[in-house]
Protein backbone atom coordinates (compact mmCIF):
# COMPACT_ATOMS: atom_id res chain seq x y z
CA UNK A 1 0.00 0.00 0.00
CA UNK A 2 1.58 3.35 -0.75
CA UNK A 3 0.05 6.23 0.73
CA UNK A 4 0.72 9.41 -1.91
CA UNK A 5 -1.81 11.52 -0.87
CA UNK A 6 -2.22 14.12 2.61
CA UNK A 7 -5.92 14.32 2.97
CA UNK A 8 -6.69 11.51 4.94
CA UNK A 9 -4.65 9.34 7.64
CA UNK A 10 -5.58 5.99 7.32
CA UNK A 11 -3.54 2.33 8.88
CA UNK A 12 -2.21 0.72 5.75
CA UNK A 13 -1.94 -2.42 7.99
CA UNK A 14 -5.90 -2.62 8.14
CA UNK A 15 -6.23 -1.87 4.51
CA UNK A 16 -3.40 -4.90 4.03
CA UNK A 17 -5.42 -7.22 6.07
CA UNK A 18 -9.14 -5.67 4.71
CA UNK A 19 -7.57 -7.05 0.99
CA UNK A 20 -6.02 -10.38 2.15
CA UNK A 21 -9.47 -11.15 3.96
CA UNK A 22 -11.25 -10.12 0.88
CA UNK A 23 -8.76 -12.60 -1.31
CA UNK A 24 -9.00 -15.53 0.87
CA UNK A 25 -13.02 -15.01 0.77
CA UNK A 26 -12.50 -14.93 -3.17
CA UNK A 27 -10.52 -18.27 -2.81
CA UNK A 28 -7.97 -16.63 -4.33
CA UNK A 29 -5.44 -19.06 -4.95
CA UNK A 30 -2.31 -16.35 -5.28
CA UNK A 31 -2.00 -12.53 -5.43
CA UNK A 32 0.17 -9.61 -5.54
CA UNK A 33 -1.87 -6.90 -4.88
CA UNK A 34 -0.28 -3.31 -5.18
CA UNK A 35 -2.65 -0.17 -3.62
CA UNK A 36 -2.32 3.14 -4.50
CA UNK A 37 -4.21 6.18 -2.19
CA UNK A 38 -3.92 9.18 -4.58
CA UNK A 39 -5.16 12.75 -4.36
CA UNK A 40 -7.54 14.29 -6.91
CA UNK A 41 -4.62 15.47 -9.36
CA UNK A 42 -2.70 12.37 -9.03
CA UNK A 43 -5.40 9.87 -9.87
CA UNK A 44 -7.27 12.12 -12.76
CA UNK A 45 -3.64 12.10 -14.40
CA UNK A 46 -3.81 8.52 -14.57
CA UNK A 47 -7.47 8.06 -15.41
CA UNK A 48 -7.02 10.39 -18.08
CA UNK A 49 -3.67 8.83 -19.57
CA UNK A 50 -5.07 5.17 -19.48
CA UNK A 51 -8.73 5.48 -19.93
CA UNK A 52 -9.28 9.47 -21.92
CA UNK A 53 -11.55 10.28 -19.04
CA UNK A 54 -11.12 14.03 -17.80
CA UNK A 55 -12.03 13.70 -14.47
CA UNK A 56 -10.83 12.15 -10.74
CA UNK A 57 -12.94 8.75 -10.02
CA UNK A 58 -12.85 7.08 -7.02
CA UNK A 59 -11.20 4.09 -7.51
CA UNK A 60 -9.52 2.41 -10.62
CA UNK A 61 -8.62 -1.12 -10.95
CA UNK A 62 -5.85 -2.55 -13.35
CA UNK A 63 -5.26 -6.65 -14.42
CA UNK A 64 -1.56 -6.61 -14.56
CA UNK A 65 -1.32 -10.72 -14.90
CA UNK A 66 -3.58 -13.20 -14.85
CA UNK A 67 -2.88 -17.01 -14.77
CA UNK A 68 -4.07 -20.64 -13.56
CA UNK A 69 -7.36 -21.34 -12.77
CA UNK A 70 -8.96 -23.59 -10.51
CA UNK A 71 -11.69 -25.93 -9.75
CA UNK A 72 -15.04 -24.19 -9.43
CA UNK A 73 -15.97 -22.96 -6.87
CA UNK A 74 -18.85 -22.67 -4.01
CA UNK A 75 -21.54 -20.41 -4.25
CA UNK A 76 -21.34 -17.75 -1.76
CA UNK A 77 -23.82 -16.69 0.81
CA UNK A 78 -25.54 -14.18 -2.02
CA UNK A 79 -25.55 -16.96 -4.54
CA UNK A 80 -22.53 -16.12 -6.18
CA UNK A 81 -19.50 -17.80 -7.08
CA UNK A 82 -16.32 -16.59 -5.53
CA UNK A 83 -14.72 -15.75 -9.18
CA UNK A 84 -11.17 -15.31 -8.07
CA UNK A 85 -11.16 -18.86 -6.56
CA UNK A 86 -8.12 -20.51 -7.89
CA UNK A 87 -6.73 -17.70 -9.57
CA UNK A 88 -3.62 -16.56 -9.59
CA UNK A 89 -3.70 -12.89 -9.37
CA UNK A 90 -1.60 -9.60 -10.07
CA UNK A 91 -3.06 -6.07 -10.18
CA UNK A 92 -3.31 -2.78 -8.48
CA UNK A 93 -6.43 -1.23 -7.20
CA UNK A 94 -5.59 2.92 -7.56
CA UNK A 95 -8.45 4.64 -4.84
CA UNK A 96 -8.75 8.44 -5.06
CA UNK A 97 -9.06 9.32 -1.38
CA UNK A 98 -10.34 13.31 -2.09
CA UNK A 99 -13.40 11.48 -3.35
CA UNK A 100 -14.20 9.34 -0.77
CA UNK A 101 -13.87 12.06 1.63
CA UNK A 102 -16.75 13.73 -0.64
CA UNK A 103 -18.67 10.31 -0.57
CA UNK A 104 -18.40 10.00 2.98
CA UNK A 105 -19.91 12.74 3.46
CA UNK A 106 -22.59 12.26 0.97
CA UNK A 107 -23.37 9.23 2.51
CA UNK A 108 -23.01 10.13 6.04
CA UNK A 109 -20.22 7.23 6.82
CA UNK A 110 -16.43 7.92 7.61
CA UNK A 111 -14.50 8.19 5.08
CA UNK A 112 -12.34 5.19 6.06
CA UNK A 113 -15.01 3.02 5.54
CA UNK A 114 -15.54 4.77 2.19
CA UNK A 115 -11.80 3.94 0.93
CA UNK A 116 -12.62 0.71 2.36
CA UNK A 117 -15.93 -0.26 0.11
CA UNK A 118 -13.75 1.48 -2.81
CA UNK A 119 -10.66 -0.98 -1.81
CA UNK A 120 -13.50 -3.95 -2.02
CA UNK A 121 -14.71 -2.90 -5.39
CA UNK A 122 -11.24 -2.54 -6.57
CA UNK A 123 -10.31 -5.71 -6.04
CA UNK A 124 -13.68 -7.58 -7.07
CA UNK A 125 -13.02 -6.06 -10.73
CA UNK A 126 -9.52 -7.39 -10.36
CA UNK A 127 -11.08 -11.30 -9.36
CA UNK A 128 -12.96 -11.07 -12.26
CA UNK A 129 -16.44 -9.19 -11.35
CA UNK A 130 -18.34 -6.50 -13.52
CA UNK A 131 -20.77 -4.12 -13.33
CA UNK A 132 -21.25 -3.20 -16.43
CA UNK A 133 -24.40 -4.53 -16.57
CA UNK A 134 -27.80 -4.33 -14.34
CA UNK A 135 -27.13 -8.27 -14.13
CA UNK A 136 -23.49 -8.42 -13.20
CA UNK A 137 -24.00 -5.02 -11.30
CA UNK A 138 -26.23 -7.07 -8.81
CA UNK A 139 -23.70 -9.76 -8.56
CA UNK A 140 -20.83 -7.43 -7.78
CA UNK A 141 -22.91 -5.57 -5.21
CA UNK A 142 -24.42 -8.63 -3.60
CA UNK A 143 -20.94 -9.74 -3.20
CA UNK A 144 -19.53 -5.90 -2.18
CA UNK A 145 -22.24 -6.99 0.69
CA UNK A 146 -20.97 -9.77 2.01
CA UNK A 147 -17.76 -8.78 2.35
CA UNK A 148 -18.46 -5.56 4.10
CA UNK A 149 -20.30 -7.80 6.64
CA UNK A 150 -17.17 -8.83 7.63
CA UNK A 151 -16.85 -5.94 9.38
CA UNK A 152 -20.24 -5.05 10.20
CA UNK A 153 -20.52 -2.53 7.52
CA UNK A 154 -23.36 -1.77 5.39
CA UNK A 155 -22.55 -0.36 2.11
CA UNK A 156 -24.21 3.41 1.91
CA UNK A 157 -26.35 1.82 -1.60
CA UNK A 158 -28.07 -0.46 0.79
CA UNK A 159 -29.00 1.43 4.06
CA UNK A 160 -31.04 3.68 5.06
CA UNK A 161 -30.23 4.42 8.71
CA UNK A 162 -27.90 2.49 10.69
CA UNK A 163 -24.86 2.74 13.27
CA UNK A 164 -21.42 3.97 11.88
CA UNK A 165 -18.63 2.48 13.32
CA UNK A 166 -15.07 4.34 13.30
CA UNK A 167 -12.01 2.40 12.12
CA UNK A 168 -8.63 3.92 13.96
CA UNK A 169 -6.45 5.45 11.74
CA UNK A 170 -2.43 5.91 11.63
CA UNK A 171 -0.71 7.41 9.66
CA UNK A 172 1.88 6.04 6.39
CA UNK A 173 5.15 6.85 5.16
CA UNK A 174 4.52 7.11 1.56
CA UNK A 175 5.78 4.91 -0.95
CA UNK A 176 6.12 4.54 -4.82
CA UNK A 177 3.42 3.24 -6.39
CA UNK A 178 3.95 0.32 -9.00
CA UNK A 179 3.92 0.64 -12.99
CA UNK A 180 1.04 1.07 -14.37
CA UNK A 181 0.66 -1.18 -17.37
CA UNK A 182 -1.61 -3.56 -18.85
CA UNK A 183 -5.14 -4.27 -18.96
CA UNK A 184 -7.61 -2.01 -17.97
CA UNK A 185 -10.29 -3.69 -15.94
CA UNK A 186 -12.22 -0.95 -14.04
CA UNK A 187 -13.38 2.34 -13.70
CA UNK A 188 -15.97 4.42 -12.15
CA UNK A 189 -17.97 7.69 -13.74
CA UNK A 190 -18.01 10.65 -12.47
CA UNK A 191 -21.57 12.33 -11.28
CA UNK A 192 -22.76 9.20 -9.71
CA UNK A 193 -21.64 5.63 -7.63
CA UNK A 194 -21.03 3.32 -10.13
CA UNK A 195 -21.45 0.79 -7.33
Amino acid sequence: VSNEQRSLKLDRRKLIQAARILLRAERVAQAEISVALLDDEAIHQVNLEYLNHDYPPDVLSFVLDEAGEGPPSNTGKSGTRERGAGKILSGEVLIGVDEAIRGAKKFDWPAEHEVLLYLVHGLLHICGYDDLSPSEKKIMRSREKDILALWDLVPPYLRRTSPVKKLSTKKSSPQKSSSRKSQTVSSSRKGGRSR
